[in-house]
């Protein structure tokens, strides 16, 4: 793996210690610049090996300072890494467990849908089976109802062919009855009135008998037999009207003989 890259460039060095980069370049140039080994004077010369004095403990600090910088930043790249690893460890126990689950759920999944493919087959056989059944039987019951019908239109049709002929019959004896009746009616209406006229006539000539014998009587006979002729007229009169009511009534009574049995 590649080392991570310090937190401690050059821009955190001090500026003494930037400044001594700088000289000391400039020094070891070999254009004949003045440099630390070089011996101007005794003033210059204490100043100088203060200076470096200075610079020495600066950079051991510095040092002391990069140590601790590097112990840092490897105590903080191994808590990294440590993290890393266990990041690495949890995705790895996580990708086991959901494989795991997918597993389970894939098996759960597929035992469900064969469970649940062999009811569904079950119940369509269950199903089909009753429906069958039911199938059946409607049809058993249609043919029967069919049977029925047809015996029940057939009985029909044949009492309506009785009902008929037995209509018929009963209206061709009334028929017969009635052309009958109808014909002894016409015959008694026809001698009925032929014996009203009779009648009539006879009355008629009676009565033109009765005046001619009463007028004739009472004017020839005495007055005292008058009222003898008179009451003998009247009842030979009354004799008359009560023979042609007799007559009147009995041909009424027969003329509404015939019109009942012509009803009944």
């Amino acid at each position: 793996k590649a080392q991570p890259r310090s937190h401690f460039g050059s821009s955190y060095l001090p500026a003494a210690m930037k400044k001594t980069q700088v000289r000391d370049s400039r020094t070891s140039h070999p254009s004949g610049i003045q440099s630390i080994i070089d011996d101007p004077g005794p003033l210059q010369n204490t100043e100088q090996h203060q200076k470096l004095n200075s610079l020495t403990a600066q950079v051991e600090g510095m040092a002391a300072v990069f140590e601790e910088a590097n112990k840092a930043r490897e105590e903080h790249r191994k808590m990294l890494e440590e993290r890393h690893q266990d990041v690495l460890r949890r995705i790895a126990d996580t990708r086991d467990y959901v494989e795991q689950e997918s597993k389970r759920l894939k098996d759960t999944l597929h035992t469900f849908q064969a469970k649940f493919n062999h009811e569904l087959a079950n119940l369509r056989s269950d199903l089909l089976s009753d429906l069958n059944s039911m199938v059946v039987q409607i049809r058993t019951t249609i043919s029967d109802l069919e049977g029925q019908v047809t015996g029940l239109e057939e009985a029909l049709q044949q009492e309506k062919e009785d009902r008929i002929t037995q209509t018929e019959e009963i209206l061709g004896g009334i028929r017969k009855q009635v052309a009958q009746l109808t014909t002894g009616l016409e015959q008694e209406r026809k001698i009925r009135q032929n014996r009203e006229k009779e009648l009539l006539k006879e009355l008629s000539d009676a009565m033109d008998l009765l005046n001619t014998t009463l007028f004739a009587n009472i004017v020839l006979e005495p007055l005292d037999e008058r009222a003898h002729i008179v009451d003998d007229s009247v009842l030979a009169l009354e004799a008359m009207l009560g023979l042609f009511d007799k007559i009147v009534t009995q041909t009424g009574a027969q003329s509404r003989r015939l019109g009942l049995d012509l009803v009944l």
